[in-house]
């Protein structure tokens, strides 16, 4: 069993650093790290990296990014990860596959911590629409 990542990225190059840092630095590192750049300008550090397969891309869209990614990867399993990310322990990557395995999952989604609350995503109002009704 094999785990490839996905970092779909867009003119954040210390993020994504970041990130494939933390991976690299796993007790079991994942098989291949897939970073799809979409950014305005080519990141000849990571491109040049070892350990890593570079994608640049002209589409900004991060579903046609993530697609890139897929083609590019080996693995059996596939994680997509945004640039942001951050791991929280260093055998993360054991326990994504034992989960994947003793679950026999063919997906999981991620539950995480947003730890940056000053991204923009922070700034939009909570919604009421689903507010439970009164009464």
């Amino acid at each position: 069993m094999s785990l490839d990542v996905v970092i779909c990225t867009y003119n954040r190059p210390q993020k994504v650093v970041e990130l494939i840092t933390q991976l690299q630095d796993c007790i079991i590192a994942p098989s291949q790290i897939i970073v799809v750049d979409s950014s305005d300008k080519t990141n000849t550090d990571l491109r040049n990296k070892s350990g890593i397969k570079y994608v640049q891309s002209n589409h900004k869209n991060q579903p046609y990014q993530r697609f890139l990614g897929y083609l590019v990867a080996r693995g059996t399993h596939l994680l997509f990860l945004d640039d942001d990310m951050e791991l929280i322990e260093t055998d993360f990557v054991v326990k994504l596959l034992s989960l994947i395995e003793s679950e026999h999952a063919i997906g999981l989604a991620l539950n995480f911590k947003d730890k940056h609350h000053d991204t923009t995503l922070s700034a939009v109002p909570k919604s009421s629409l689903f507010k439970s009704p009164s009464g």
